[in-house]
């Protein structure tokens, strides 16, 4: 597999190399060091703390029209957002090694324009996002100790039945569990909290 080449562009020096520290090991990556042309990129990270219009257009100078991930404390609009080919945004409480990396392989496969769902996908992270900066320091506190530990066994492929056999719930009380939570996220199903979670880096 030939490594997608990824542009970071980012507010400050320290924060740039945070993330190709986070990326550093991924195969499927290869960020592109500060003195090679950034035009050749395939996606994008871009880095700052309060995100506006002004400022990706500052952060995208130089780079072709790929697709980005937004690494930020708070965001703009959704059609700013679009308009600067976001496809994703992390809080930057919420960058690490593997949730980091995983966005930006995410990213690779889209086009740079999101379609409607794509547009309802960022809608959801900005929200959550907000959930997170306003009532939480990380995104394991937007969960409770008994949701992540549903979402884990679902992610390890047990069924409702197993679950609330193993931590001696009802099956309605482990469905309950998850309802609440998708429904709190906004989330569409089971496997997109699994998703959640896993790009949360909670589990």
């Amino acid at each position: 597999m030939v490594p997608k080449r990824v542009a970071l562009s980012a507010s400050d020096p320290l924060t740039r190399a945070g993330l190709a520290g986070y990326l550093k090991d991924r195969r499927d990556l290869r960020v592109l060091g500060s003195e090679e042309d950034r035009t050749v990129a395939e996606v994008a990270v871009l880095a700052t703390g309060t995100a506006t219009g002004e400022v990706l257009a500052r952060l995208r100078e130089g780079l072709p029209p790929v697709p980005a991930v937004l690494v930020a404390d708070s965001f703009p609009d959704i059609a700013v957002l679009v308009e600067h080919r976001v496809v994703s945004v992390l809080p930057r409480t919420s960058a690490a090694v593997g949730t980091l990396g995983a966005r930006v392989a995410g990213a690779v496969a889209l086009d740079g324009v999101p379609d409607a769902d794509g547009r309802a996908e960022l809608a959801r992270q900005v929200r959550v996002a907000a959930e997170v900066r306003a009532g939480a320091q990380d995104p394991s506190e937007v969960l409770s100790e008994r949701e992540v530990t549903v979402l884990r066994m679902m992610a390890d492929g047990w069924d409702i039945g197993d679950i609330a056999a193993r931590l001696c719930y009802s099956d309605r009380t482990v469905k309950n569990i998850i309802y609440a939570l998708t429904d709190r996220l906004g989330l569409r199903n089971r496997a997109h909290a699994v998703a959640y979670a896993v790009r949360a880096g909670l589990i």
